[in-house]
């Protein structure tokens, strides 16, 4: 007598509820699905609805109302190497003859149709805020500094250069770009301009106090003796 077992693979299509739960999800409208969230927090006590506010122009998350991406979209576009305040638009503009002669002068040509709509103006940046702000909290002939020091912004709003080489490339005394730099970072979001993490966590210390907001014990000195060692996670140290 032979007795022999054989194996034989065979594929089954299994529906995991995962699956159909996902799939009801997709087929649920943008009114229905937010109804569903809704519920979903109501009687879940562990589920939290965020939300995020978006750009209007490019679609980011917005960080405490700000888009950074279009920061970083404005500063690439800029010219961070003029030092007159004409070249940044605060001087007189530069007006071609036609324009002078013909009040109906249009720089479009005659075979591009006329847009009423091109006219609207656009939702300021952020950049373009601040520096309406600082109009007001700074001289004029200080405005192209602090022109200088928003154009040298990375995309997370941090500032790229030193306040050395922003004197130096300014050739402007450092205690007057170090106090350039404290009205900017005070008058824009809390934590922008920051040269470090570090600074970007104490600016917005700085402000959660002047709120009045409630802050733990020992942050500002965790965060000024003892930062670098909360990066590595050494509690006990610390």
């Amino acid at each position: 007598m032979d007795i022999s077992l054989d194996l034989i693979q065979e594929q089954s299509a299994r529906v995991s509820p995962t699956l159909i739960a996902v799939n009801h999800v997709l087929a649920l409208s943008s009114q229905e699905l937010q109804n569903l969230i809704k519920q979903e927090a109501e009687e879940n006590p562990a589920f939290d609805i965020v939300e995020h506010h978006t750009c209007t122009i490019c679609g980011e998350v917005l960080k405490n109302g700000v888009c950074l991406n279009c920061i970083r979209n404005t500063s690439a576009t800029s010219t961070p190497q003029a030092s007159n305040p004409d070249d940044f638009g605060y001087g007189s503009t530069t007006y071609r003859d036609e324009e002078i002669d013909n009040p109906s002068y249009s720089p479009m040509g005659d075979d591009e149709e006329f847009d009423p709509v091109s006219l609207v103006a656009a939702e300021p940046t952020m950049r373009e805020r601040l520096m309406l702000d600082l109009r007001s909290a700074l001289p004029p002939n200080e405005f192209d500094i602090a022109e200088y020091i928003l154009g040298n912004l990375d995309d997370k709003g941090f500032l790229a250069v030193s306040v050395d080489t922003l004197a130096e490339e300014l050739n402007a005394p450092m205690e007057q770009v170090e106090r350039i730099l404290g009205v900017v970072q005070r008058l824009g979001p809390p934590g922008i301009c920051a040269r470090d993490p570090r600074e970007c966590l104490l600016l917005q210390l700085e402000q959660m106090e002047l709120d009045g907001e409630q802050v733990p014990p020992h942050v500002r000195d965790i965060l000024e003796s003892y930062f670098i060692e909360l990066g590595e996670h050494k509690y006990v140290q610390i």
